[in-house]
């Protein structure tokens, strides 16, 4: 719970969680999101259900949270399946923490600044972060290579940015980067 926030939902840990009474007309119900009132097995206490974290009922690789979310139910987001934008499928969305049906929702530096007021080039990155994620960050200087280099391993999330200022770039560029996601175990 967030109650300053006005967030009533439980905790992924609270002892609410599955230890409701089931009334017959539990059974049909939804909760105030529209979730099933009842989704293992018994009812929450309060208004709204919490999905464990990581159930998947259809075993697709999409939590059954993310998919209730974002597609009205636990079985409706195919994970190859491209929403929003044509280059991301949902899986992808999943893991990078974006929305599947906004097209400009996908992961992306938001902002790339050099300094070069001390000749050093150093190069400071920003994008956002979501929670249950680390990142990694690459880079090359030739894109007709393709050869990226890992200059950075995982970087916790640091809500809402992260950022990363990479101190090893040498000569006046290009540097070309590249975002690496992974979802927390």
């Amino acid at each position: 719970q967030d109650v300053p926030r006005g967030n009533f939902r439980l905790r992924w840990d609270s002892p609410g969680i599955n230890s409701g009474t089931n009334l017959p007309e539990s059974f049909d119900a939804v909760d105030l999101d529209g979730k099933p009132r009842i989704l293992d097995g018994t009812a929450d206490r309060g208004a709204y259900e919490q999905f464990p974290p990581s159930q998947d009922s259809d075993s697709d690789g999409l939590p059954d949270e993310w998919e209730c979310t974002y597609f009205g139910g636990i079985t409706n987001a195919n994970p190859d399946d491209i929403e929003g934008h044509p280059s991301y499928a949902n899986r992808d969305h999943f893991i990078a923490g974006t929305n599947p049906h906004e097209p400009g929702s996908f992961p992306k530096f938001d902002d790339i600044v050099v300094d070069e007021t001390n000749n050093a080039g150093h190069v400071l990155l920003k994008w956002a972060s979501y929670p249950g994620r680390s990142y990694s960050v690459f880079r090359c200087d030739n894109l007709s290579t393709g050869s990226f280099s890992l200059v950075a391993n995982h970087l916790p999330a640091t809500l809402p940015i992260n950022s990363y200022t990479d101190t090893n770039t040498v000569g006046p560029g290009p540097w070309i980067y590249r975002l690496g996601i992974q979802l927390d175990e």
